[in-house]
């Protein structure tokens, strides 16, 4: 399933729910620089204890639980595609699946959870969320296979088939997410070497530096930034091991040219401590699902519901 790509210049306004996710761990020397909504920056300590997933997997996520596309009524899309979506979301299926793919991409209230799990130390609720999210209810097979369909359903012409092909970017967005819904449940529970382990997600997000968790943001189709350098942590491989493979199914919905990007960057930070790696060569020229969003476009579709951020993205 492939969708039209849209990329900016130097200069890009990265997709809020993205941003508030993956910015919160910015180095600052020893801190941590946590970027709040309103552009305010507050420092926390490196030292956040992390939890180990719990030895059985929730039955039920952590409550409040965080919403997939709460924002989202403000875009635009067609009458059938917007009814097929909110129905979609309303499902009680959907709510016991929680795609983490549409958690880390478009949710304001699961990026307030990292937030607000950072500030208060206390990563416990984000933990078990991560747990679920990986085995959740009813079963993995049922999830697995209701996304599937629900993906099936939504590219046709009666619901949103006219606005993937217009490339609208809710459209988009949300058929990525669940194109990209059993990848990044298998995402959501790796689990760290380095932190007897510990999940791979809580690392990247306290670390001194925010250069691993880019890496979470490739899926989306956001290049790692020219400046960053990998830290060469197992997370990271095996983060990167896991895009590798899902590449060499045909519905993979990932950029694999960004992928290739990322893994060629590890190889070449970090040596022969790595296994080479290589996306499959069948499917590297793929045209990208990407929902990075040109400058123009990303400012018009956010000045209305809340400040925008601007990133300086180095051209890769």
């Amino acid at each position: 399933m492939r969708w039209r790509t849209w990329t900016g210049p130097r200069t890009r306004c990265i997709d809020l729910f993205l941003l508030t996710t993956w910015s919160f761990a910015v180095a600052k020397q020893t801190d941590h620089a946590v970027l709040d909504l309103n552009g305010t920056t507050t420092t926390t300590s490196t030292s956040i204890p992390l939890p180990l997933p719990p030895l059985i997997a929730p039955l039920t996520p952590p409550t409040p639980t965080p919403i997939p596309m709460d924002l989202f009524l403000s875009y635009s899309v067609s009458t059938p595609c917007l009814s097929y979506m909110t129905s979609t979301l309303s499902s009680p299926l959907f709510s016991s699946c929680l795609p983490f793919s549409l958690l880390l991409t478009t949710s304001t209230s699961f990026a307030n959870l990292v937030k607000s799990s950072l500030k208060t130390r206390n990563l416990t609720t984000l933990n078990d969320l991560l747990a679920y999210t990986t085995s959740p209810q009813p079963s993995i097979d049922t999830c697995v296979s209701f996304f599937q369909s629900t993906l099936s359903d939504l590219s046709s012409d009666s619901h949103c088939g006219n606005d993937l092909k217009d490339a609208r970017v809710l459209a988009v967005e949300f058929a990525d997410g669940l194109a990209n819904y059993n990848l990044m449940r298998k995402a959501a529970g790796l689990v760290s070497e380095e932190t007897i382990g510990s999940h791979c997600y809580l690392e990247a997000i306290t670390a001194t530096s925010a250069d691993d968790l880019y890496f979470w943001s490739l899926p989306a189709g956001i290049r790692l930034p020219a400046s960053s350098t990998p830290s060469c942590s197992p997370c990271s491989l095996r983060l990167l091991e896991l895009y590798a493979q899902s590449t060499a199914s045909s519905s993979s919905s990932l950029n694999t040219t960004i992928i290739q990007s990322a893994i060629d960057r590890v190889n070449g930070a970090c040596g022969a401590s790595l296994p080479a790696m290589a996306v499959s060569a069948s499917v590297t020229g793929s045209t990208s699902p990407s929902i990075v969003y040109n400058q123009l476009w990303l400012l018009l579709l956010h000045a209305s519901l809340f400040s925008c951020f601007w990133v300086l993205v180095a051209s890769t």
